[in-house]
């Protein structure tokens, strides 16, 4: 009988026997590892719901400064009436009560908020508000320990859907749809001192149905959108007030249905659910130009809304709602990617929808997403730790 092949105590253990054991070894914690990657755990996460029972709240927008101080907003409606609301809480603390950011008193309201912190911690917002017959972007800020600044519009055919940035010199970007003669991508960047200049047109009478916005802190922007009829991807970019041609981000047919985008630093990311049921992360810097795409996000098959934010170390997190279920799953990307942390929605009946995600200086990501159908829409909020 051959004791050798089993021994335990490693007596009378060849070379080469051993270093087989350790070749099963790696196999093993290689299939291990791509096990976990595959069929990320579960999160033991607290969910909250934050929006009140009398209403229904979609659309949600988070944010957070380098405090920890976290801000939430989204669109509520109350008998066919929208606007604006926000709760705030610093960092480990309570929320506050909901508050009505935009006021609009309209015949529709207003809707479809974004928001983001520049690096003075000055809080900016924009949405979408209806005055009359026309959608009119509304834009306020508020400075740290200040009050909301009285709203400015920016009036430009039916504009809907605003995308905030703001650059190191306090210039404000600016992002939306003018949906009046089909989807146009449009433009328009507020200066500290004049003010806000003339929108651009970045395509005219066309068909986009997803834009995403990312302002560099050096002010160069870079904005990417869809072309529904031939289901290309465009990008442009402009420092100042001039802008490149569009330009094919790739050559591949695909009809996607979320866009997000988030830039740190010189650095530019984009991600889209875009062909083969994948999502598709790029990377964008002036001395490689777009990198991607990185298709390798675990657990990424059948995406549905994605929501990015970039870390300080060069990472990125990523969050996303699985297309054919109710969960949300959350994957670091730092020299590679993360176990995805998975969040059950709080009711499986009612799946997630738009997500938004922010990351505190410590690490500490803050998820926000809403749920539909329209007659159960509420928003909902947990915090995750990344290991």
């Amino acid at each position: 009988m051959n004791n050798t092949v089993f021994s335990r105590s490693g007596v009378g253990e060849g070379p080469s026997v051993r270093k087989a054991a350790r070749l099963l070894l790696l196999v093993a914690c290689f299939m291990l590892t791509s096990c976990s990657l595959c069929h990320g755990p579960n999160a033991r996460v607290d969910i909250e719901c934050i929006t009140p029972s009398d209403s229904l709240s979609y659309d949600p927008w988070i944010a957070c400064d380098a405090s920890g101080h976290v801000v939430l907003a989204w669109t509520r409606n109350v008998g066919g009436r929208e606007d604006v609301w926000y709760v705030e809480k610093d960092s480990g603390g309570d929320w506050s009560q909901p508050a009505n950011l935009s006021r609009s008193g309209g015949e529709w309201g207003s809707r479809c908020v974004s928001l983001c912190y520049d690096r003075s911690g000055t809080l900016h917002a924009a949405w979408s508000q209806s005055v009359g017959i026309a959608w009119v972007i509304f834009y306020t800020r508020r400075e740290p320990n200040g009050s909301w600044a009285v709203p400015e519009t920016i009036v430009h055919g039916v504009a809907v859907v605003p995308s905030i940035g703001v650059d190191s010199s306090g210039s404000v970007h600016l992002l939306f749809e003018d949906i009046g003669y089909g989807f146009n991508p449009c433009y328009v960047r507020r200066h500290p001192t004049a003010g806000w200049g003339k929108v651009s047109v970045l395509r005219d009478k066309y068909r986009s149905l997803n834009a995403a916005l990312g302002v560099r802190p050096d002010g160069r922007c870079i904005v990417v959108y869809d072309d529904k009829d031939s289901a290309r991807t465009y990008w442009q970019s402009c420092r100042g007030d001039t802008w490149t041609s569009p330009t094919l981000l790739d050559s591949i047919t695909r009809w996607p249905s979320s866009f997000a985008m988030v830039a740190q630093g010189g650095t530019v990311y984009f991600a889209e659910n875009g062909g083969r049921n994948q999502m598709w992360i790029w990377t964008y810097r002036d001395e490689t130009g777009w990198i991607g795409p990185d298709s390798l996000c675990p657990q990424s098959h059948a995406p549905g809304m994605i929501s990015l934010a970039a870390l300080d170390d060069s990472g990125l997190v990523v969050g996303w709602k699985q297309a054919s279920t109710s969960k949300l799953r959350v994957a670091r990307r730092t020299s590679r990617w993360s176990i995805p942390v998975e969040a059950t929605g709080a009711d499986s009946t009612h799946p997630t929808w738009r997500t938004s995600l922010a990351v505190a200086p410590d690490g500490l990501v803050h998820l926000t997403w809403g749920s539909y159908p329209a007659d159960h829409s509420k928003i909902y909020y947990t915090s995750v730790r990344m290991e």
